[in-house]
């Protein structure tokens, strides 16, 4: 027993002599990268998780490097490539551009690699126009207004035909009754002209292209009811044709403008779309800014109407942007969908039937892009799958029935889809290896299968 105590006293008096015995700081041994903690040593970068950027703690700022692949977001390296499931194209990130892969066969449309005939289709009110991977421009459908662009032909037409005149077309547009395409450098209009929609001064209809003068390099033409926009090689948008609730975006709401005017304050521009009175565009920092007619919140906001952008509250983060008639889409870099203005017909996707003047979450996850119809809407995710919500009453959503949705439902017979356009009540897509189809109203043969059959409520193959 005395021996225990012994060496309890002397394990007693070892302990105190440590506790009170000057502690060696540990600042002047530790890295350039690390900062004294607890007497220890410790590595910032590691201690706050952070791979890139710099960061900081107990005062001290380190950088931890930059990102070999993608780009630096909050100290994690993000590459929107792999996020985007995108096989090439350029994505963004915030402001900042990240290049992904390049194509070794085929070219490269909406972050794929697409091969076959068509590339690009947009439906109209009553027609519809594609772009073939050889940048010539065939329509079908209603040609009343001379919006194929095919000169005096008879309507309808049933089946893809070429529009004389343009070629080499990297973008068009034929939301309405008037169609636009573009090279990039030269830009040309057609079809209905009474607002001046067509850009060339006048207010006659034509049916053949016709230039739109003093425009410029752009990279985007879109189409509303009856106004028409760019969006600029120098990320600006410009507006011309129906004004009145101010869709061009210049400040005024006179009826209409004649020729290309400014959207006021807006830079920075990615995406860009048209609604019936309304547009909508995508800047580089992810944030959305809307103008035009607003009596169902397709601009977000209570404002009855604006004749200037302005941002839509609470929602960022955004890559791309579609409209419809009164309702307004974006998808989000991290797949998800926001909708908002009229929810009538269960447009916006979120299971409600009522209208929201801020944006709500569509029940759709991974979607790479949207477009909006009249009063129905439809996505794609990232596998290629297709989604369609809203209205239904001509098939427009191609599920087989005529019963309107409000949540999306899958379109089981369509897969590895590259684009999808809605129309006024029909509604198209293109395939990654170039197959077209199209659903919905037909009595003008918009839907391009070679009948006037009234409606197709699944997707058939355009002939």
């Amino acid at each position: 027993m005395r021996r225990a105590s012994i060496w309890a006293r002397m394990l007693r008096q070892m302990l105190e002599r440590t506790q009170t015995r000057p502690v060696e700081p540990c600042d002047g041994a530790c890295g350039a990268a690390e900062v004294c903690l607890n007497d220890v040593c410790v590595d910032v970068c590691t201690e706050n998780a952070a791979e890139c950027g710099t960061t900081e703690l107990a005062g001290k700022q380190v950088f931890c490097g930059d990102c070999s692949s993608g780009v630096c977001q909050a100290n994690q390296c993000f590459d929107p490539c792999v996020e985007l499931g995108a096989a090439c194209g350029v994505a963004y990130v915030d402001s900042t551009p990240v290049s992904c892969a390049t194509c070794a066969t085929g070219t490269c449309e909406d972050y794929f690699c697409a091969t076959g005939t068509w590339r690009e289709i947009h439906a109209g009110f009553r027609h519809t126009c594609a772009r073939r991977n050889d940048g010539r421009l065939l329509c079908w459908g209603k040609h009343d207004t001379g919006e194929l662009g095919l000169g005096s032909v008879a309507s309808p037409v049933t089946s893809p035909s070429l529009v004389t005149g343009p070629a080499n077309i990297v973008t068009h547009s034929a939301v309405s009754q008037h169609t636009c395409a573009s090279t990039g450098t030269t830009t040309w209009c057609w079809g209905a002209n009474t607002l001046g929609q067509l850009g060339n001064g006048q207010t006659a209809t034509l049916n053949s292209p016709t230039v739109v003068a003093g425009l410029g390099s752009i990279t985007k033409i879109v189409t509303g009811g009856a106004h028409t926009c760019a969006l600029m090689a120098d990320a600006t948008v410009k507006c011309w044709g129906a004004n009145g609730q101010g869709q061009s975006g210049n400040g005024s709401f006179t009826e209409s403008e004649f020729s290309p005017v400014v959207a006021l304050g807006l830079t920075g521009a990615i995406d860009l779309t048209a609604g019936l009175t309304h547009t909508c565009a995508v800047k580089d920092d992810g944030r959305v800014f809307c103008w035009g007619y607003n009596d169902r919140g397709q601009i977000s906001g209570i404002r009855s109407a604006s004749n200037r952008p302005m941002e839509v509250e609470g929602l960022t983060g955004a890559v791309s942007v579609a409209a419809g008639n009164y309702h307004t889409c974006a998808v989000l870099a991290s797949g998800q969908a926001k909708c908002w203005g009229d929810g009538a017909d269960g447009q916006l996707g979120n299971g409600s039937a009522t209208f929201s003047r801020t944006p709500v979450t569509v029940n759709v996850a991974n979607v790479r892009s949207i477009t909006a119809g009249r009063s129905h809407t439809c996505a794609v995710n990232r596998s290629g799958d297709v989604y369609c919500w809203g209205a239904n009453n001509e098939g427009q959503l191609g599920d087989g029935s005529v019963s309107s949705k409000a949540q999306p439902v899958r379109i089981s017979t369509l897969s590895n889809v590259l684009r999808l356009s809605a129309g006024f009540e029909h509604t198209c897509a293109v395939g990654r290896t170039g197959n077209m189809w199209c659903w919905g109203q037909n009595l003008f043969g918009q839907v391009g299968d070679g009948t006037t059959s009234a409606r197709q409520i699944t997707p058939k193959l355009v002939q």
